[in-house]
């Protein structure tokens, strides 16, 4: 639940909030909401994506979202790296989308400001404004999901990096022993071993079953199943080893994970802690750690530039 807010209320009683439209677009789904100035989420739907007229559905969703209320601006999170023109430089399950300058095309269509951010990102402002990193100058965001993300916000701002690939994390190599690629990333790459997806593949070869999700592979864990204690066990190292070079490079105030692995929690969190204070000095233990607070950090987030 919202404990606080960071845009001021609507000015006189009776007085309409303004409101904007956020968009998490998936590879599978697009989630459109509305969300007002005291980030009530509203009108919230969902449909397929359509990969290969992308561009008129969001736009026809656009409409339909905003055409009783009061839209000021769009937000929409993307699984992809966006420069600063708000042009799409990496899309890796909507690859229609890859090279649209995204933004422009919104706009000219719609009349509104639109703001294109990866979803990371977006869960990262929400987190830092509005949830576990309220408070916090330094926030670090990690997801932990089918794969793994995150973003770095600093005084309440995000820092996207030069080309807009700051927090893809995913791709950080943390083994050297992984000789095989996974879709692509680099050999040891933590997304390649650790994300959600990793985990069922690796889990399937181990357990010698095809498992359907990363939740069986904590739920066997929970079990004693030897194959799955030794798989989160090697998660929570990786993700150690992940979260100490970030600290290295940015040492930040706190470092706030969220995604669905996170329900698989009790298998990896305490034990990553322990390697994190294991392979940092002293003056990097004071580092705060914090799972994410928010249920929809992504809708949240996206808006947030366009406010």
């Amino acid at each position: 639940m919202l404990m606080a807010r960071w845009v001021p209320l609507a000015g006189e009683e009776g007085e309409k909030m303004k409101e904007y439209i956020a968009i998490d677009l998936g590879g599978t789904n697009v989630r459109i909401a509305t969300i007002n100035e005291q980030f009530e989420i509203k009108d919230l739907h969902k449909e397929a994506t359509g990969q290969n007229a992308i561009l008129s559905q969001l736009v026809r969703l656009i409409r339909e979202q905003g055409k009783e209320g009061q839209v000021q601006g769009i937000g929409i999170g993307i699984p992809g790296v966006v420069d600063k023109e708000g042009k799409i430089h990496y899309i890796s399950n909507i690859p229609g989308l890859e090279n649209v300058g995204l933004e422009k095309e919104l706009t000219d269509h719609t009349g509104l400001p639109v703001s294109v951010i990866n979803d990371g990102s977006a869960a990262a402002l929400a987190e830092a404004r509005l949830g576990a990193g309220k408070g916090y100058e330094s926030v670090y965001y990690v997801t932990v999901s089918t794969g793994i993300g995150g973003g770095y916000v600093y005084q309440g701002k995000l820092i996207p990096g030069a080309a807009g690939y700051a927090g893809e994390i995913g791709g950080t190599v943390v083994s050297r022993n992984q000789k095989e690629s996974f879709r692509g990333l680099y050999p040891g790459a933590i997304e390649g071993i650790s994300a959600g997806d990793a985990l069922t593949e690796r889990g399937s070869r181990l357990c010698g079953r095809t498992l359907a999700h990363a939740g069986e592979v904590f739920d066997a864990a929970r079990k004693g199943e030897g194959w799955a204690v030794s798989l989160t066990g090697q998660m929570a190292q990786d993700l150690a080893v992940m979260l100490a070079g970030i600290s290295f490079a940015v040492n930040p105030d706190i470092f706030v994970l969220g995604g669905g692995c996170m329900k698989g929690a009790d298998c990896f969190y305490d034990k990553m802690k322990a390697y994190y204070l294991e392979m940092t000095p002293e003056g990097l233990h004071g580092t705060g750690f914090a799972r994410a607070e928010l249920e929809e950090p992504g809708l949240l987030g996206a808006v947030i530039p366009v406010l």
